[in-house]
């Protein structure tokens, strides 16, 4: 106990910002270094890199090509996978949603957007 310091929360918050301050600064620092002209630089360099969904090539250096892609990356449960109505043939929609880690209100939510209910 002797190391330890009663601080109230404004000084322990101005404490730990000038402690990591340095250490953002530092990798702001190190991230815009552009290595192989030895300056700074303020942009990213533009390639030619793949959505991480459907593989096609952007021009801009982005992980996904539109919205509707990155929509699809967004959502916990792969949704293109599973055959609800062949699930729910078998199942409740409890216990479907237990299976899927997921509330019934999500199942739901899916079988409206599909028109099926």
């Amino acid at each position: 106990m002797d190391k330890c310091i009663l601080l109230c929360r404004n000084c322990h918050a101005e404490l730990h910002h000038k402690i990591f301050q340095k250490d953002i600064d530092a990798k702001r620092q190190e991230r815009n270094f552009d290595r192989n002209n030895n300056k700074l630089c303020n942009k990213n360099k533009l390639g030619n890199s793949p959505c991480l969904i459907c593989g096609k090539i952007n021009k801009e250096n982005l992980k996904y090509c539109s919205e509707e892609c990155f929509h699809i990356s967004t959502r916990k449960i792969d949704w293109d996978n599973i055959n609800l109505i062949e699930e729910l043939k078998i199942k409740s929609i409890s216990k479907l949603a237990r299976e899927l880690n997921c509330s019934d209100n999500a199942i739901n939510r899916r079988l409206k957007k599909l028109g099926l209910k």
